[in-house]
């Protein structure tokens, strides 16, 4: 499914393609910045304590680019936050909530900002916006970063010999959490066998420079198979191309594949079965031939390097209010680190 050029070439195109799509998709970064009015009322501004803590914490960690453009996007879908407080800090607030893993009460008991306030700045947010940021949150996790001519290029590039056809890469991701929190199934729905303990699934569609590009709703754990939820993922067989693009599953994958698409092809795209791959399954009753071991013994360690493992701590499911706004900060946990 790769383009037959060398190494070198896609090196060079990979540049102009790179190029483009900065050109195209971050226009945000030269766009003049909101202009917020203040709500009536309001006429001191307070600080917030530590506030300058907590901007170097925030642009440490996901650096100016993304710290902008996520001050940008709220302050323009959302507005003017409650609280007498800047804006610019109240929505800085959010994003080191989110980096951190502290909850309302977290922030309250430091004395940084009353829980009350902090729940009403959330609640805007996430519940009020939840629309919007989230339309906004798609958008870049599909066409900010990735397209099908840089995945293509890139496995050229960096990926292993044998391997260099593979463009994309799916995984699920369990995450702890607090069942009284999230309590809208029973609870033996929500086990979770990696963590002993109530979580929640996630299928994450990353590409191969390791940047999300599509991410599944979260659903607990035990009636939710990777499988399963791959195949309610609608966006994946739309942004996949079928000249280039090749998507790697692990071996959880492999029964469920085939029928996966022949209703994809019933429903008109043109995916076949090389634009899947997966681990050889060993037939029953039968060995594996010597190639077929071979190529599973450099296939799993190859996919291997392309996933990386979840495990926020057991605070950040405090914060999490429900599993709607769960999966839209699941995402943005995802989008802002590659922003910078």
């Amino acid at each position: 499914m790769s383009l037959d050029i060398s190494k070198e070439d896609a090196v060079r195109l990979r540049e102009i393609e790179v190029k483009k799509l900065v050109a195209n998709e971050w226009k945000v970064l030269h766009e003049e910045l909101p202009i917020i009015q203040k709500s009536k009322g309001r006429k001191d501004i307070k600080d917030i304590p530590t506030m300058n803590r907590i901007k170097e914490i925030v642009c440490q960690r996901i650096g100016y680019v993304a710290t902008f453009i996520f001050l940008h996007t709220v302050g323009t879908i959302c507005g003017w936050l409650e609280g007498p407080y800047r804006n610019v800090d109240k929505i800085l607030l959010i994003l080191y909530m989110l980096l951190e893993n502290e909850t309302f009460g977290s922030l309250n008991e430091r004395r940084i900002i009353a829980r009350s306030t902090i729940w009403r700045i959330h609640h805007t947010i996430f519940v009020e916006f939840h629309d919007q940021l989230n339309e906004w949150a798609d958008t870049c996790l599909q066409r900010m970063f990735s397209n099908p001519i840089i995945r293509c290029l890139t496995g050229i590039i960096e990926n292993e010999k044998g391997f260099k056809d593979g463009t994309t890469f799916l995984d699920g991701h369990d995450t702890r959490i607090e069942y009284s929190n999230l309590a809208k199934y029973p609870k033996r729905e929500y086990w979770s066998y990696k963590y002993k303990d109530s979580g929640l699934r996630t299928q994450v569609l990353m590409d191969n420079q390791e940047l999300a590009i599509a991410i599944s709703k979260s659903l607990p754990c035990a009636p939710n198979t990777d499988i399963g939820m791959f195949k309610q993922m609608e966006r994946i067989p739309k942004l996949l191309d079928p000249s280039v693009d090749v998507l790697y599953f692990d071996g959880g994958y492999f029964l469920g594949i085939p029928d996966y698409i022949e209703k994809l092809q019933e429903k008109g795209y043109d995916l076949d079965e090389s634009n899947f791959r997966t681990p050889i399954r060993k037939p029953r009753n039968q060995d594996l031939t010597y190639s077929e071991a071979q190529y599973n013994e450099e296939y799993l360690p190859f996919i291997g390097h392309q996933f990386f493992d979840l495990d926020f701590p057991q605070s950040h499911s405090v914060f999490f209010a429900d599993i709607e706004r769960h999966f839209f900060q699941f995402k943005i946990l995802f989008e802002t680190p590659k922003l910078s």
